[in-house]
């Protein structure tokens, strides 16, 4: 202790590898906080490490090697103790370094791609369950807001997403028919469960789509009924489209009642002239064109039943 303290109070020191006596400025610190100096000048201390480079770093390698966990702890340490400090100086650097940076990680990527992909391989490969993981939270954590901006990303980019689906369509054509074909075989229950209780849930919501398919469901059982194939297209055997057909039918009620149908009322799609009446396919088609039909009420349609000459009652006020 007393060496330290007459160290301290000196101002100059013999180094001892030249002999000669220099102010302590000449000195690097051996404990900075004790104020303890190496033996031998800064001068003397560069020759030495320029003399020996290669013994001084395979020392230091084998050094790091032996202490491999202690130096990982020691600088996990010190990164906890100077987070702030430490990302600031990042920061700072990375800003005025910027493009310096990305020139040098570009040339080293496009060097190493080879060891870069093999490296994400294995690391992936150790840490498989803890990505799944870890998208599995981000995920859900996130839905809503990659939902919003996969809607957005699609509704402006409406005409790349077509191009790009029938590309790949026309490209794959044969093996998305196979796994159609595998997938509804497998889950042929449950998809028949799903496509009854949409269109039933479609029905309650959508007027025309209901009437769309009833109207599909008359056609062909009047074809069925008189021992005929359907060959021809819906559309074409009523001689107009489904929403046109629709405004028809509504108007045909309001002729028939007197007001505007509310939506909820039971009715039926009836033929005036009926299909009982047809001998020939022939027949059936011009009797199914959508000027021989119309909309009453399901007690009406019920009453009129197959007659021709059948009328309907006083019209409702």
């Amino acid at each position: 202790m007393s060496n330290i303290i007459e160290e301290e109070n000196k101002e100059t020191k013999i180094c001892n590898k030249c002999g000669i006596e220099k102010p302590l400025t000449e000195f690097y610190f051996r404990n900075k906080q004790l104020g303890i100096y190496r033996p031998e000048c800064i001068e003397c201390r560069k020759k030495y490490l320029e003399a020996n480079k290669d013994k001084i770093r395979e020392q230091r390698k084998k050094g790091r090697i032996k202490n491999a966990e202690k130096i990982k702890q020691q600088k996990k340490e010190a990164y906890k103790r100077n987070k702030d400090k430490i990302l600031e100086k990042n920061k700072a650097y990375y800003k005025e370094n910027a493009e310096r940076i990305k020139s040098r990680q570009k040339k080293y990527n496009e060097k190493n791609k080879q060891m870069i992909l093999e490296r994400q391989k294995e690391y992936y490969k150790k840490h498989i369950e803890e990505r799944i993981e870890k998208q599995k939270e981000y995920y859900h954590s996130h839905k809503e807001e990659r939902n919003a901006y996969n809607k957005e990303w699609v509704e402006k980019n409406k005409d790349y997403v077509r191009k790009r689906a029938k590309k790949y369509w026309q490209e794959n054509k044969e093996i998305i028919y196979e796994k159609r074909k595998i997938y509804n075989e497998k889950n042929a229950d449950k998809l028949r469960t799903w496509r009854r209780e949409n269109k039933k849930k479609r029905k309650s919501v959508d007027p025309l789509y209901k009437f769309s398919e009833q109207t599909r469901t008359l056609i062909n059982n009047c074809f069925r009924k008189q021992g005929y194939t359907k060959r021809s297209k819906t559309a074409r055997i009523l001689g107009c489209d489904f929403k046109a057909f629709y405004n028809h039918l509504l108007e045909t009620f309001k002729n028939n009642y007197g007001y505007e149908w509310d939506g909820k009322e039971e009715v039926h799609i009836d033929h005036i002239i009926p299909i009982s009446t047809a001998t020939s396919e022939e027949d059936i088609i011009r009797l199914c064109h959508y000027t021989n039909l119309q909309l009453l009420k399901a007690t009406d349609n019920l009453k009129k039943n197959d007659k021709l000459d059948w009328e309907l009652g006083e019209k409702e006020e």
